[in-house]
């Protein structure tokens, strides 16, 4: 082959065969670097979302504690506890007026979430009374939550008058079958004391 045909040769360009190979290649990466970033992402969005449910379920039983070490605040008679497997209420003036308001705290089992009802919409039912949620986090149904009381010396189920520690126990369904499965690990179970300062 002379060298002005080689030259010719080369100036000729890329066969459709080079070409379908070169977008294979091409198309090939791409969807690997696709896969390879879809689950990174879905395994990033999974572990923000329990990230949010945790602290959603840390916010409500915060707030819950924050209430319950004012329990018996201004009000003579103490806190007056009444205590449930799912549910715990008290006598308290947390608005400072004077006079003393019910809170009860309680699950309801319906939708998953933590309830506050203050006074007047404190009955046996938990369908009323403002739901406990961290803003702009959708919460995770709660599956579990359970109330222990103790006296000054631990002794469990003490009067009304004699509690001084409170014991909560939530559990948050993260596996999304409904069931309690805190116990196996396939659930995260979250939980906190409060110390009752006004006895």
């Amino acid at each position: 082959m002379t060298r002005r045909a080689r030259i010719r040769r080369a100036d000729d360009g890329f066969s459709v065969i080079e070409l379908l190979l070169a977008i294979a290649l091409v198309g090939a990466v791409v969807i690997a670097s696709g896969a390879f970033f879809s689950s990174s992402f879905g395994a990033w969005m999974k572990g923000r979302e329990l990230a949010d449910q945790q602290q959603n379920a840390r916010f409500v039983l915060e707030w819950t504690v924050r209430r319950l070490r004012l329990a018996g605040h201004g009000v003579a008679a103490g806190p007056g506890f009444t205590v449930t497997t799912d549910s715990i209420a008290f006598d308290a003036d947390l608005n400072a007026d004077g006079t003393a308001e019910r809170y009860r705290f309680c699950l309801d089992t319906t939708t998953g979430v933590i309830r506050e009802q203050v006074d007047a919409q404190v009955s046996s039912l938990c369908t009323s009374g403002a739901p406990l949620t961290s803003r702009g986090v959708h919460p995770l149904r709660i599956i579990r939550l359970i109330f222990s009381t103790y006296d000054g010396f631990e002794n469990p189920n003490p009067p009304p008058t004699s509690v001084a520690r409170v014991h909560m126990d939530l559990g948050l369904d993260s596996n999304r079958n409904g069931i309690d499965d805190t116990s196996s690990g396939a659930d995260v179970a979250i939980a906190m004391d409060a110390t009752v300062r006004n006895r």
